[in-house]
């Protein structure tokens, strides 16, 4: 091997050396910045948002690496509690937002750890009353468009969120409701979107399961 030829594996070696450091280093940092991001994680927002502003304001001399690694960490963890919120909530807050919606009445059986789907009813509730009580949450994924809520009760509860007795859909829930086991311990009301505009004029029906 010639000299040059020499000197050129040794720059080329070298080069690669100093390459991986820089990976290294940069990975270490990047994990050093992940794990101060957690640490801010169990503060509330107002303190975030307060702290953020103490390192963002005019300083007489340039910022420090700390000061601006704190800053960095600062937000990144007001980033995931934002993320993570948005996650919990779902992409839509008030179902009367949400278009024409279908319900699906599931009665759930639970004998110690175990449990099982009873008899399910396409029916109506008065949902007005459902969302003022509290009861209803978003269960929408994030991922999608779609909206979706849910709500959990006993069947003694569920009978007050029924519609007067003169409304069409109070026969057929009422019917699926009067006729539940005694072994159902709770009942999830999931509000879906309709999947057609068929589906808006679809009489009132039940189905058992």
């Amino acid at each position: 091997m010639t000299s040059m030829s020499f000197a050129l594996a040794v720059l080329a070696l070298l080069s690669l050396a100093a390459i991986a450091v820089w990976l290294i280093h940069r990975s270490g940092t990047v994990d050093r910045q992940q794990a101060a991001a957690w640490r801010y994680l169990a503060w509330n927002d107002e303190s975030l948002a307060l702290l953020r502003s103490k390192l963002q304001a005019p300083q007489t001399t340039t910022p420090g690496k700390r000061q601006q690694a704190m800053l960095t960490a600062v937000e990144a963890a007001m980033g995931m509690r934002a993320e993570s919120a948005r996650r919990i909530a779902g992409t839509r807050h008030d179902f009367r937002a949400a278009g024409p919606m279908e319900l699906r009445l599931i009665a759930l059986r639970a004998s110690g750890t175990d449990y099982e789907a009873g008899p399910i009813c396409i029916g109506r509730l008065n949902l007005d009353a459902l969302y003022r009580s509290g009861r209803l949450s978003c269960v929408s994924d994030p991922a999608t468009s779609h909206a979706s809520f849910a709500a959990v009760m006993t069947r003694e509860t569920l009978r007050h969120f029924m519609l007067p007795e003169n409304d069409p859909w109070f026969l057929p829930t009422f019917r699926w409701y009067s006729t539940l086991p005694s072994s159902v311990s709770f009942v999830l009301a999931h509000l879906v979107p309709l999947e057609t505009p068929q589906n808006n004029a679809a009489s009132p029906s039940a189905s058992d399961s």
